[in-house]
């Protein structure tokens, strides 16, 4: 995942099409894609805590209310940012 979301934003960064760009993105120096791989582990890592809205989205699926925090909307938000970021 942060390799998808460095690339991504190598690619708002330079106007590069997603695909086609395996060129561009391995002519970078190592410390631009270093710094690249640092912006999306930040970008990633800002995202770990859902907004309020999200969470209530979550935790009303079809209807019902999800009342286990441990399966709330957010617990697996979370849950899934830490897997995004390689930590458990």
């Amino acid at each position: 995942m942060i390799d998808r979301v460095a690339r991504a934003l190598f690619n708002a960064t330079y106007g590069t099409p997603p695909s086609g760009n395996d060129a561009l993105w391995a002519d970078l120096w190592l410390k631009e894609r270093e710094d690249f791989m640092r912006k999306a582990r930040a970008a990633i890592g800002a995202m770990r805590e859902p907004a309020e809205d999200m969470v209530d989205a979550g935790d009303d699926i079809d209807g019902h209310t999800v009342y286990d925090q441990a399966a709330s909307a957010a617990s697996h938000w979370r849950a899934m940012i830490d897997a995004a970021m390689g930590e458990k």
